[in-house]
């Protein structure tokens, strides 16, 4: 696992703020990521989605908990959910489109008590600034967010803007005139396989897909994501854990 750092301008704080970004890490084994959370020592612990399944869920969401414990116990955590988190995958047929299924407010409320925010279209205004959780918009064959939330977060004014979006796909069409400071992305996984520094597939994006890593327009960071949900193994593609410097 390698870690990232990389920089966003953000006029409105006067003082710069050290954002972890830990994105898709899909169940796996969170010991090594709180380590690195604990070495980096982030400000603030943004979690974009993909972090479990709905079948965790419903087992009760052991694993995803744990994680997010540690992460509270560091700094403010934010998590938003990704299309794992309402069962918009398609497993073993790429052909399927499936259709969202509600996260059930036992899990809600566990997550609560864990000390993390949980932002599923909605925002939340702390230390100075706004947090807000995109939720995914996969439903059937479509992907694109809730026109409604994103007219809501554009009109949010009077502190720094931060945005959880677990689909990197979203930014340019729907998020770019936001208004936002930060957009934290997951979902691409760095493409799976990258060669010649670029990804080989994206889901919402298809083959050689434009926004799997780095940052686009200097507000929108994309990470490769800390874990994995197939078999097959990711090539020239360590996980990340992305270390952001939000200021000025």
């Amino acid at each position: 696992m390698k870690i990232t750092h990389c920089h966003v301008a953000c006029q409105k704080l006067s003082a710069p703020l050290r954002i972890a970004l830990a994105s898709d890490l899909h169940d796996n084994p969170c010991g090594p990521v709180l380590r690195l959370l604990r070495q980096e020592q982030p400000d603030l612990i943004l979690i974009p989605g993909d972090l479990t399944d709905d079948s965790a869920i419903r087992a009760g969401g052991r694993a995803a908990l744990t994680f997010l414990r540690g992460c509270a116990e560091l700094a403010p955590t934010f998590y938003s959910p990704g299309n794992h988190e309402v069962r918009c995958y398609h497993g073993k047929n790429p052909f399927r489109h499936p259709i969202p299924r509600p996260i059930p407010e036992a899990f809600r409320q566990a997550v609560r008590q864990a000390g993390v925010w949980f932002l599923d279209n909605d925002s939340i205004q702390r230390n100075g600034m706004t947090v807000c959780g995109l939720s995914s918009g996969i439903c059937g064959a479509r992907n694109q967010p809730d026109p409604a939330v994103l007219e809501r977060f554009r009109r949010l004014e009077g502190t720094p803007k931060i945005l959880l979006s677990h689909h990197p796909e979203y930014y340019m069409p729907f998020l770019r005139d936001l208004g936002m400071d930060l957009v934290a992305c997951g979902h691409a996984h760095g493409g799976h396989w990258r060669l010649f520094g670029r990804g080989v597939y994206a889901p919402g994006q298809g083959l050689f897909p434009k926004y799997t890593a780095g940052v686009v327009d200097g507000v929108c960071v994309i990470s490769r994501g800390l874990g994995d949900h197939t078999s097959i193994p990711r090539l020239f593609n360590e996980p990340e854990l992305v270390m952001i410097r939000l200021g000025k």
